[in-house]
């Protein structure tokens, strides 16, 4: 018989029969790593995620950092465009220049990056926070859960992060990789036991700290400060 789930890990809703790669098997080239996430979700919140994740995955492979990132590009990628050339002009419309630096600031030169409507992004980044969150903690947010997103690698213009952010970020567990596609680290401040950060980075190159917990732990995109 197949497994029977109870609740759904997008929306926290009970009747969750299906099974969600947390993040969607487009992202990694064949053969697949061994280890991909999933977790229990709704047919119709599973589905909802498809054309973000679309636009996902082609700014997260910009640039072509890694063999992993050409494979998908020269493969998957063009051959989605082919099928739908409508939403390969819409983001080919969207393709920018950024200058790239070595960890020590040497200029290396130009790449080619494409840059979809943020929300998009901001969106994919808390299903993967929500999917990681059930994974190891097995814990599911709730619908009107909170999230902090700052780009730390890949954006020609980063926003300062709060100092309490970065706080938050030390001590993370050691690093999980999902072949070549995905890389990340995950944990949960002693102090702040419903809020967890995650450290997620895509092809190596593309780097996000996200963090997740219930409404109004966020105040000015920091955690509240809690009163003593």
């Amino acid at each position: 018989m197949p497994r029977q789930w109870s609740k759904c890990y997008l929306c926290g809703g009970d009747g969750a029969r299906t099974s969600d790669h947390v993040f969607a098997g487009s992202l990694f080239p064949d053969p697949r790593p061994v280890n991909l996430i999933t977790a229990p979700a709704h047919r119709k919140c599973n589905g909802k995620y498809g054309p973000d994740e679309n636009d996902f995955r082609v700014f997260v492979l910009s640039g072509l950092p890694n063999d992993a990132a050409r494979a998908l590009w020269d493969g998957p990628v063009r051959r989605s465009f082919r099928r739908d050339p409508a939403s390969g002009i819409r983001l080919l419309r969207q393709v920018s220049k950024m200058d790239v630096r070595s960890p020590g600031g040497l200029y290396l030169g130009t790449v080619d990056t494409i840059s979809p409507e943020p929300r998009r992004i901001e969106r994919v980044l808390e299903k993967h926070a929500r999917g990681l969150l059930y994974e190891h903690y097995r814990e599911i947010l709730p619908h009107d859960a909170e999230f902090s997103h700052h780009q730390l690698v890949g954006n020609p213009n980063p926003a300062p992060i709060p100092p309490e952010v970065m706080e938050l970020a030390r001590g993370l567990n050691p690093a999980v990789m999902l072949g070549e596609s995905v890389t990340y680290r995950y944990g949960k401040p002693s102090d702040e036991a419903s809020v967890s950060v995650w450290l997620l980075q895509y092809f190596r190159r593309q780097s996000f700290l996200v963090m997740a917990g219930p409404a109004g732990f966020l105040e000015g995109g920091s955690p509240r400060r809690q009163e003593t």
